[in-house]
């Protein structure tokens, strides 16, 4: 989820109160997210929502996570859950295995209509 995730302060309160914490950025493609957000946003409320601002919300915190972790590149991973090598990447950053091979997905957003 993005809420609150996408907070400018949360980054750093978590880092600064849990060190040596890993942190996982899941990347998302800009039209797929953009896409993924009007469904859930018309399925969850009938009001008006500026897209564009929240377009440009999904982007600066992209720009603000590659800033804040810049020269620290080992406590962070960029992962998409949609490329099963990413599945193996992520194990092998958390130092795990797993029986799995790819990335469950659970709970996905079904808009009717």
């Amino acid at each position: 989820d993005d809420i609150p995730w996408n907070d400018e302060k949360l980054i750093p309160a978590l880092d600064k109160n849990f060190p040596n914490s890993k942190f996982i950025y899941l990347q998302r493609d800009e039209n797929e997210w953009l896409d993924s957000f009007k469904n859930w946003s018309d399925y969850l409320t009938s009001n008006e929502i500026d897209y564009t601002d929240w377009f440009n919300r999904f982007k600066a915190h992209k720009k603000f996570v590659e800033a804040y972790f810049k020269g620290r590149e080992e406590d962070i991973i960029h992962i998409n859950v949609k490329k099963k090598e990413d599945f193996n990447r992520l194990l092998g950053f958390l130092g795990k295995t797993s029986e799995l091979t790819d990335f469950p997905h659970k709970n996905r957003t079904r808009v009717e209509g």
